[in-house]
């Protein structure tokens, strides 16, 4: 059965997703990407999954390199995330606008004002239709203290969350 791409992709934008960055690094350069296709995939090992599309100039060098970073965005990397989805980014990867930026011990761009940032090695890859689902074995964790709200994809177009509802807070706490 032959499924409508556009209402697909429609459907699909219904899903709120969160925003990150996702860098690795090449022979002479960083390569970041826009993601939201991220998730958790165990806790034993800790693992997390990047879906990446197979024209992305991101996969080859990842798969070269075996290593990741991946940043959560708040509300405040609105610019970042544009300019991380732009194909004109390849022109200047040294530019990364108006924001920090700070080198791992791997060589992987992370940002410290991101929520989180997570370092990963490149355990396996898997074809999948159009794009490659990246695995990566979790080896270094950053959490900030920030209060800022999560960048948020919902219906084609950034968003943020207005946080948790009251009610939802008791339940989760008692």
């Amino acid at each position: 059965m032959s499924v409508d791409t556009e209402l697909f992709r429609v459907a699909m934008s219904k899903l709120p997703t969160g925003v990150t960055v996702v860098t690795t690094r090449g022979h002479d350069r960083h390569e970041l990407m826009t993601a939201s296709a991220v998730l958790s995939v165990s806790l034993e090992p800790a693992l997390l999954l990047v879906s990446v599309a197979e024209t992305a100039r991101w996969l080859p060098t990842v798969l070269r390199h075996g290593r990741f970073a991946v940043n959560f965005l708040s509300n405040e990397h609105e610019n970042l995330a544009l300019w991380c989805a732009d194909p004109a980014r390849h022109e200047r990867p040294d530019l990364v606008p108006d924001y920090d930026v700070a080198l791992s011990d791997e060589g992987l761009l992370l940002l410290p004002d991101a929520l989180a940032a997570i370092e990963c090695r490149v355990v396996d890859d898997h074809a999948a239709g159009d794009h490659r689902l990246v695995i990566g074995e979790v080896e270094r964790l950053h959490v900030t203290g920030s209060v800022a709200k999560p960048l948020v994809f919902f219906d084609r177009a950034f968003t943020t969350t207005a946080g948790r509802p009251a009610r939802l807070r008791e339940i989760v706490a008692s």
